[in-house]
């Protein structure tokens, strides 16, 4: 896995937030994107800038981080549904990967080998973190936010 730098300006994702105890966090993540593949959850979301589905990871603590499954959407627009929320991802430097998508498994694999990296290796701040799939879900990048 080649890792690599990048910088991204701010940005805004709307889309569904759900709480991930670490404690269950793989059983959690399995079922909320279960739940995305078989629902039309994200045709509610309003002012699409861009198709392409995006899983932010923010909030982090020691028990807990949250998960948003959304769209990039317009910037500064809001949402009529309040069960959506919206981010706003402000400019920053990341760490990536680029993967080829063949399923779940080949992402919680390169997340698997992210985290066993040392701190001097990625030197992540926890802020937004992101996996950010084609429109053709056959690629994936998943990008790490670092200090």
């Amino acid at each position: 896995m080649q890792i690599q730098d990048y910088f991204h300006e701010a940005f805004q994702v709307s889309g569904y937030n759900f709480t991930i105890q670490k404690s269950e966090m793989t059983s959690q993540i399995q079922e909320i994107w279960a739940k995305f593949r078989t629902s039309d959850l994200l045709s509610k979301i309003e002012n699409v800038e861009n198709g392409s589905l995006h899983a932010v990871y923010h909030n982090y603590n020691s028990e807990s981080f949250d998960m948003l499954i959304g769209l990039l959407t317009k910037k500064d627009s809001i949402q009529s549904s309040s069960e959506i929320t919206t981010l706003q991802i402000p400019d920053q430097k990341y760490k990536f990967v680029e993967l080829d998508f063949i399923g779940p498994d080949s992402v919680a694999e390169a997340w698997n080998e992210i985290n066993s990296k040392s701190q001097e290796e990625i030197d992540r701040n926890y802020k937004y973190d992101l996996e950010m799939y084609s429109l053709d879900m056959k690629k994936c990048w998943i990008a790490v936010s670092v200090k």
